[in-house]
């Protein structure tokens, strides 16, 4: 219960307000979560991750929790959002890792910011449509 009040941290980004929680040590894993919640769900189900060693940044993905839908709409878009999180935060490069729902905007993530991406995840992920 603890891990999960550190959820929900929201900055500024240059698209807009991002929701985010961040806990562990480097390496830095950035996982785009499913559709049923926010960051509030991948810290949950994170605990192995964070126990082997490895820090996990989950945003609240537009239309999630905190973090408005005008933020970025579109995989592509909430992809740029991110890219903008990680600069605030100071983070160069991550693995980047969607599950479901968060799959399309990982794979937006890896294409148009490959030099911050050291590999990519997908975990069952969702088709984009549009």
């Amino acid at each position: 219960m603890a891990r999960l009040r550190q959820c929900g941290r929201v900055v500024e980004t240059a698209q807009g307000a991002m929701e985010f929680s961040l806990i562990g040590t480097d390496p830095v894993i950035l996982h785009f979560h499913a559709g049923a919640a926010g960051c509030d769900q991948t810290l949950a189900l994170s605990w192995d991750i964070q126990d082997e060693g490895f820090t996990v940044l989950t945003p609240s993905r537009p239309g999630y929790l905190r973090t408005p839908l005008s933020t970025g709409a579109a995989p592509e878009q909430a992809a740029d959002a991110v890219a903008s999180l990680l600069q605030l935060l100071a983070f160069d490069r991550v693995i980047v890792m969607g599950t479901s729902g968060g799959g399309p905007t990982a794979l937006q993530f890896a294409i148009r910011h490959p030099t911050s991406a050291v590999g990519l995840i997908l975990q069952s992920p969702a088709q984009s449509h549009g």
